[in-house]
């Protein structure tokens, strides 16, 4: 008789286990933290102890979720766009807008009393979860924890960062983001294709990289090279499907998951038509 309960509990039993996560996202879209925050909510939910670094805490209290803000830092860019400044090619213009807001969120965001502070702290984490944009910022917070770097994007992925997981980025039939066109290009759409995704590959590199490194060099004594530490990304997981992004290859470690911030439809309301008309 024991036998038999001890067996029933050995085949019944699960292992559950809660992990310690830690979100970093340092750029202060509202667009961006709509897709990364389901994700976040739905892993406290399932139990495991969430800490977020973020500009966009949680309105109301959630058991196992942690904010440290970054609301209340001074201006970062978002608030008055100048427009003159998009008067230029479509090569010239979305690398413009991505290294200026990017300067300013990690002018802004690395010497804040919130980070210091928190690396003051206790830094065991299990895993981290970080948006891959259009900085390295956080890298030097990622690299501190030490822990697995899952990377994450709100959008189809910046040119620059398919570098780091070599994922085929051909630009003879996969349009750049920023290119209107579809993946049946002429020469001359190659041509510029070309020249636009290597552009931004070159200036993120010879441009955006360097001030990054030099705001960490200038906050912090360990000068850390944060290029080396986002080439540690285990897992790329990309806000977009390819029923709307036309298919594409990608290598196994970086996985569309377009819809991910999707909540589960709610029954539609019992409506009698007749009563319209």
């Amino acid at each position: 008789m024991y036998f038999r309960v001890f067996l029933l509990l050995t085949v019944f039993y699960t292992n559950g286990e809660t992990l310690r996560i830690l979100g970093l996202f340092e750029h202060a879209g509202k667009s961006h933290h709509w897709v990364f925050d389901p994700l976040l909510r739905k892993l406290a939910e399932k139990g495991h102890d969430v800490t977020v670094i973020s500009f966009f805490p949680q309105k109301t209290k959630i058991p196992r979720f942690t904010d440290i803000s970054l609301e209340n830092l001074t201006y970062i860019g978002f608030e008055v766009w100048n427009l003159t400044r998009v008067q230029r090619t479509m090569m010239q213009t979305a690398v413009h807008l991505l290294e200026l807001s990017a300067k300013r969120t990690c002018a802004a965001v690395l010497p804040s009393p919130q980070i210091k502070e928190f690396l003051k702290g206790n830094l065991t984490y299990d895993v981290i979860l970080t948006e891959l944009f259009n900085t390295n910022c956080f890298m030097y917070v990622a690299a501190k924890v030490n822990a697995p770097i899952i990377g994450l994007s709100s959008c189809a992925i910046l040119p620059f960062w398919n570098e780091l997981f070599a994922n085929p980025d051909n630009p003879s039939y996969i349009p750049m983001m920023f290119m209107d066109y579809s993946d049946k290009l002429t020469f001359l759409e190659r041509v510029e294709n070309t020249l636009v995704l290597w552009y931004h590959k070159l200036y993120f590199e010879l441009v955006m990289n360097p001030y990054t490194q030099k705001i960490v060099n200038e906050n912090f004594p360990d000068h850390i090279d944060v290029s080396a530490v986002a080439k540690n990304v285990s897992l790329f997981l990309v806000n977009t499907h390819w029923s709307i992004s036309r298919p594409r290859p990608f290598v196994p470690n970086v996985i569309e998951v377009g819809g991910l911030n999707l909540a589960e439809p709610e029954s539609p309301p019992q409506v009698n038509l007749v009563d319209y008309y």
